[in-house]
């Protein structure tokens, strides 16, 4: 699913709308849902990234495809401001500086190595029996990093030994995203 240029604005204002709501303690005024283009009403995981003076604020987001994607975005937001157990809960102040940046997850699939991972393209979900970890594909654009130190972090979120992945074939999907901010 692409999304066009009005729908990518459509879920922007419902990211920002359900983040100031829930800070003047009132219910969001959203677009009517009668009214949604259909492929804001498919179920689609998402994550919804905040950043504040291009600082990281806030990053959560659903990978399975649970709800139609305008109300994950509205509960990524939320998540992201107010429940990221990195930060503190957003502040009104706050909100001016803030930048929201969405990321709609196509499928995940299986790879058959670290050899087809292809940097900026994928990000990657660890599935391991008591391990998982995701991190997007624009996080080793953002940091610079080849496979090798993507795969390094992602152990890492994960709290396993940082290069368990050189000693033995971790249990990957790879996934993309439309991107947009």
């Amino acid at each position: 699913m692409a999304l066009n240029n009005d729908e990518k604005k459509i879920l922007l204002d419902t990211a920002r709308e359900c983040i100031t709501a829930k800070i003047e303690k009132r219910d969001p005024v959203l677009t009517d849902i009668k009214t949604l283009p259909p492929s804001l009403l498919l179920n689609a995981g998402a994550f919804v990234t905040l950043n504040e003076k291009k600082m990281l604020r806030g990053c959560i987001g659903y990978i399975e495809p649970l709800y139609p994607l305008f109300d994950t975005i509205c509960q990524a937001s939320i998540q992201a401001a107010f429940h990221d157990p990195r930060f503190k809960p957003l502040a009104k102040e706050e909100l001016a500086f803030l930048d929201i940046e969405i990321s709609v997850l196509y499928p995940p699939y299986d790879i058959n190595g670290y050899d087809d991972i292809i940097i900026g393209k994928h990000g990657l979900i660890l599935d391991e029996p008591r391990h998982r970890a995701l991190l997007l594909p624009q996080v080793a654009v953002e940091h610079d990093m080849d496979v090798h130190q993507f795969l390094t972090a992602l152990c890492e979120k994960a709290w396993i030994a940082p290069l368990e992945w050189e000693k033995r074939q971790l249990k990957l999907k790879a996934f993309e995203t439309q991107t947009f901010s």
